[in-house]
């Protein structure tokens, strides 16, 4: 009896190892078939869905909309929502909030925000037919934004931005325009998180030239987070430069966790200055970027 105890154990172990070796197979299988997505973050961070046309963009359809011509904000704590807006939104006041709105520009630009006012929110907005830019300015956040179609940029921010979850594509109809998905030539402390930057560089009827470019035109840049985008497209993705002005290269540039298309003409990045890169992954294969 007690024979057959021990041979009836040993017989119970090896099924159970066999089991187990065959549930590891299944295992290593299941992950081999899974798409790389390689982002490398940190506890503290999510990575929301990309952005593009489902999740971008004013909430209603234009024709749930109330029609308005172009408006001057001079308010403070006013709320513009659920317009379809043939012009502008000039900001002239604190605390703006401006959201689920279609913008049709017929000027330079959709949105202003250079007018030295603070705390203004963008939130679910279509912005398109510009001549310069989607938004300028500073002090500002804009979440789930889709500028398109723009005859130049889509934002060209200069202090305290921050950029979030937003579709930038169809860039620089204006065949002489050197169009960007960011453009930024003075200025500090933006961050440029979670967006879908898509300028691929020979798009027809579009000059998409990078998905953003930080250089120091017109003084000094500091303190650049660009972190968990989807960028593709342009010359290059992104450029960090130094114009060459006497203000040198941007500083405090980060450039973490984000997925880069092979859309671009000549490369994914080129820097002047020293850039602190992390995770930052090619979005085909999930292979890191050196």
């Amino acid at each position: 009896m007690f024979i057959y105890l021990k041979y009836l154990r040993a017989l119970f172990q090896f099924i159970t190892c066999i089991i187990m070796l065959a549930s590891a197979q299944v295992y290593a299988e299941q992950q081999a078939m899974v798409p790389v997505l390689s982002i490398l973050l940190d506890e503290s961070q999510t990575v929301a869905a990309k952005p593009g046309i489902h999740n971008t963009g004013a909430n209603s359809d234009q024709s749930e909309l109330t029609n308005s011509a172009s408006i001057t904000v001079t308010l403070d704590g006013a709320v513009i929502e659920n317009l379809y807006v043939l012009g502008n939104i000039n900001v002239m006041a604190n605390n703006v909030v401006i959201r689920n709105c279609i913008i049709q520009a017929d000027s330079f630009y959709g949105i202003r925000a250079n007018n030295g006012n603070t705390g203004l929110l963008i939130q679910d907005v279509e912005i398109r037919g510009m001549q310069s830019a989607g938004i300028i300015g500073s002090n500002f956040s804009v979440k789930r934004a889709n500028i398109h179609d723009s005859g130049g940029d889509a934002i060209k921010p200069f202090d305290d931005v921050v950029i979030e979850n937003s579709w930038l594509h169809r860039l620089g109809s204006i065949p002489t325009s050197h169009s960007d998905g960011v453009q930024m030539v003075v200025g500090a402390d933006i961050v440029i998180r979670g967006n879908n930057i898509d300028m691929p560089y020979d798009l027809p009827g579009f000059t998409n030239s990078q998905c953003m470019i930080i250089q120091t035109n017109n003084g000094p840049i500091d303190n650049i987070l660009i972190e968990n985008n989807w960028l593709n497209g342009g010359g290059f993705c992104v450029q960090i430069r130094d114009k060459g002005n006497g203000y040198g290269p941007p500083t405090d540039v980060r450039i973490l966790n984000n997925q880069f298309g092979r859309d671009f003409q000549f490369g994914a990045w080129v820097f002047d200055g020293p850039v602190t890169r992390h995770g930052n992954v090619w979005q085909d294969t999930g292979e890191l970027l050196e």
